[in-house]
């Protein structure tokens, strides 16, 4: 792999879309069976749901192209035709996902703030509104797990039992944006039943931390798998051939099964590096991804891919680096030093 200035790349820490297939889950995609979505009888996507529906202890699970079109169905199905729904402030669902919830539903968003990402009962109580005349019913809180914005944070589940709580008493409807979930129980360890007994409804990425070359799905509590999938085709979402998509990803569940581990032990060996390398800066890490603050994100960038090392432009200040299954040992401690080195300069 080369860079457009012709220097190879040590490491690329841009995201887990880039990580290298597992050559099982490439056998996967080619040896698939064909079947039809149309006819909603393809026999891997039947089989990865009944899959990740008995994982999570969830009664609906619909495989889908992107996060963002789960996140997307989700608030349709969950919030409703013209309701409020209360995100983080910083939430992915909130920053970068094209207002669809507005778009779409006619939803009404509301943010809230927290400890890092981190929800707890005393971030959304005083946000909740049921009875006012002069506005929409909230019907549903949605949560980021890992969060994101603020360096791929978990939520504590102690806070999380006790949100679930307070809202199944008002009726109203509990959500995880859980992309990255999958790195988030590497914190949490817990059985994943506990998602599905928390949580109304929940996303999680096939690509981030599972390693399909796409798709994601969206769970829900209900049996409601018919409206779902007919909101996925209204929006765009209809498949053609799925089958050896989900035949990937059902393979990557099994075969990079360690992988969210050891990416989160790669992510706190690169913190390290760089806290040692530079000291003084401040830097994020919890899962699998590294954050810090440089004086111009861009230059910053550009300076680290001429040395080889691709990073994320996350803000015009912050920078973030996230391993994943391309990114070995040895390619943290070369990526470090050179990250730490671009610091100097710039700094």
């Amino acid at each position: 792999m080369k860079n457009s200035g012709g220097q190879g790349v040590i490491a690329d820490l841009r995201s887990e879309a880039v990580a290298p297939l597992n050559p099982l889950v490439r056998q996967a995609l080619a040896a698939a069976p064909d079947g039809s979505d149309s006819y909603d009888e393809d026999a891997a996507v039947l089989d990865l749901e009944e899959r990740l529906k008995a994982m999570f202890g969830m009664r609906t699970a619909l495989f889908v192209p992107t996060g963002r079109l789960a996140n997307t169905l989700a608030v349709g199905i969950l919030g409703g035709l013209n309701s409020e729904i209360l995100c983080e402030l910083n939430a992915h669902m909130v920053r970068s996902e094209y207002g669809l919830s507005a778009r779409l539903w006619g939803i009404q968003t509301r943010t809230f703030s927290s400890d890092h990402g981190r929800v707890a009962p005393e971030n959304v109580l005083p946000l909740l509104r049921q009875l006012e005349n002069t506005t929409v019913r909230t019907t549903l809180v949605c949560v980021e797990d890992t969060h994101t914005m603020e360096g791929g944070a978990a939520q504590d589940t102690d806070a999380l039992r006790a949100v679930a709580t307070l809202l199944k008493e008002r009726r109203i409807q509990f959500y995880c944006d859980g992309a990255r979930l999958w790195y988030a129980n590497v914190r949490h360890r817990v059985p994943w039943t506990f998602y599905g007994e928390i949580y109304d409804g929940i996303s999680v990425s096939l690509v981030k931390g599972v390693g399909a070359p796409v798709g994601a799905a969206l769970l829900l509590r209900e049996n409601r798998r018919s409206e779902l999938r007919d909101l996925r085709r209204m929006a765009g979402g209809a498949w053609i051939r799925p089958g050896p998509l989900a035949s990937a990803a059902l393979c990557a569940l099994d075969a990079n099964r360690d992988d969210a581990r050891t990416d989160c032990a790669n992510a706190a060996l690169l913190a390290d590096h760089i806290r040692s390398g530079c000291p003084g800066l401040e830097v994020r890490q919890e899962t699998n991804m590294v954050m810090f603050d440089v004086p111009d994100a861009s230059d910053y960038f550009e300076r680290c891919r001429a040395a080889g090392v691709m990073v994320f432009r996350f803000t015009p200040s912050r920078i973030r680096a996230v391993t994943h299954r391309g990114i070995s040992r040895d390619d943290i401690d070369r990526a470090a030093k050179l990250m730490c080195a671009v610091y100097r300069e710039v700094s």
